[in-house]
């Protein structure tokens, strides 16, 4: 039998873009996309969970296909291999998995999956992925949890599934099923506890995001300004940066290894020119240079860079600017309202600029016609 259609990408900015380890990109998918797997197996076994509750948070945590994945590839010869193959085919993890790759359009077959996990790359890399998901799931939660509770209107919920997955594509994302959003986290051997923690935290705070600012957002609002705020909202990765650091006085990259921390600091470095790259983008929208959708979505997806493009450099420099300068409270009155976001860091831009060194500012055009539809409230 085919897999049911029960799982869709999440609304708004957050059902485009989810990113971690390889800071994948996820394409415009429309809501409610089959989600029929291109293998027929068997319905998934009940899955192993474990709930944690923190506050306002409950998670599910489900590592089956994991766990499967593992006895694959340890199994010494095809009597071993074929219960643990039976266990991840039939696992709610690897459902799960095969719904969203199919949304995305994408080739993924139970055989491709097992051709995977029998190689021998994997074979020799068995026992580290082995201890890495077992690291990361004694990793206590709270401290996550906390991380992106905090930057949050209070008593925000966070409820999702957490999927630990043991995949081809390194890629960390959020995908809705019929239960809300699901976590998928792939289990990545250069990533330490520590900076798991800092993933979780980062996509909790999407999750966050989406159930305190979703049903908030001003639809009202004329074209072209409704499309270049709807896009503004992909600051969103800015936000969940300085989460999961858990702090404005934190390096956000404290947690990952050199090459982690050398890329940030580089492409930081450039976030002056990033922010003329966004203000480029959108003058063009408003000014109507550019209408068509899918124009405007290539543009605007390019953003999210190969690694940590402008919505991560530009959207963590507004955030931290609004937090040093005018304190959290400040700053998350400008949560689910992104033009206020701009106008708060403009403002408060032109005043530091007085003196040095000085901050990269929006121009007049993009500012100017985002106060003509919403002034900035105090």
């Amino acid at each position: 039998m085919t897999r049911p259609q029960r799982y869709q990408p999440l609304g708004s900015w957050t059902r485009h873009v989810f990113s971690a380890a390889t800071a994948l990109r996820i394409a415009f998918a429309p809501a409610g996309v089959a989600a029929t797997a291109a293998a027929a197996v068997a319905q998934p076994a009940p899955a192993k969970t474990v709930i944690d509750s923190v506050g306002p948070a409950r998670l599910r945590v489900v590592a089956d296909e994991a766990d499967a994945a593992v006895a694959v590839i340890l199994a010494p010869d095809s009597s071993a291999l074929a219960p643990a193959a039976h266990q991840l085919l039939t696992s709610e993890g690897l459902w799960a998995l095969h719904a969203r790759e199919s949304s995305m359009h994408r080739d993924f077959t139970d055989s491709s999956m097992l051709s995977f996990l029998r190689s021998d790359s994997m074979a020799a890399r068995a026992h580290t992925v082995r201890a890495t998901l077992a690291a990361w799931r004694a990793t206590n939660i709270t401290g996550a949890v906390g991380r992106a509770a905090a930057y949050l209107p209070p008593g925000t919920p966070l409820r999702a599934t957490l999927y630990f997955e043991i995949k081809p594509r390194l890629n960390t994302f959020v995908f809705r099923t019929d239960s809300g959003p699901s976590l998928f986290v792939a289990i990545d051997s250069t990533i330490s506890p520590a900076g798991f923690e800092n993933v979780l935290a980062h996509e909790l705070h999407h999750i966050g995001y989406d159930a305190a600012c979703g049903a908030r957002r001003d639809t009202t609002q004329p074209e072209p300004v409704k499309t270049a705020v709807t896009w503004m909202t992909a600051f969103g990765e800015g936000w969940a940066m300085l989460a999961a650091a858990g702090g404005p006085d934190i390096d956000p990259q404290a947690t990952g290894d050199s090459a982690r921390r050398a890329t940030w600091d580089n492409d930081y470095a450039h976030v002056a020119g990033d922010m003329g790259r966004l203000d480029g983008f959108f003058r063009d929208v408003l000014q109507r240079r550019v209408t068509a959708p899918d124009s405007i979505t290539s543009a605007a997806m390019s953003f999210f860079g190969p690694v940590r493009g402008p919505w991560y450099t530009v959207g963590y420099l507004m955030v931290r600017t609004i937090e040093t300068t005018e304190g959290r409270s400040r700053l998350l009155a400008t949560l689910c309202n992104p033009a206020q976001l701009l106008l708060t860091y403009q403002r408060i831009a032109r005043q530091r600029n007085r003196g040095s060194p000085p901050l990269p500012l929006w121009s007049d055009t993009v500012i100017d016609r985002l106060a003509a539809t919403g002034k900035e409230r105090h």
